[in-house]
C-alpha cells in the first residue's frame, strides 16, 4: 500500500457518515437525487468490498502452534 495506513484508504473509499447525512438530506428533497445517491452507495459498498477482498487475500495468514 506504498506507506498509506489501510484505515485512511478504506475512509475515502468509505463515505463519512457526515456525509452521508448530507446527501440524504439533499435526497428527501429531490427524487432524482435519491435514486442517484442510491447507486452511488451501492458502487462504494462495492469497491469497498473488493477493497477489502484483496488487502486481506495478501496478509498473511498466522501460523497456528499445538
Amino acid at each position: 500500500m506504498r506507506g498509506h495506513p489501510l484505515q485512511k484508504l478504506r475512509e475515502d473509499i468509505d463515505v463519512p457518515p457526515r456525509v452521508l447525512e448530507r446527501w440524504q438530506r439533499l435526497a428527501e428533497r429531490d427524487p432524482i437525487y435519491h435514486g442517484m445517491l442510491e447507486r452511488m452507495l451501492t458502487y462504494r459498498k462495492h469497491v469497498l468490498a473488493i477493497f477489502d477482498s484483496l488487502v486481506f487475500r495478501e496478509m498473511p495468514v498466522p501460523h497456528r502452534t499445538q
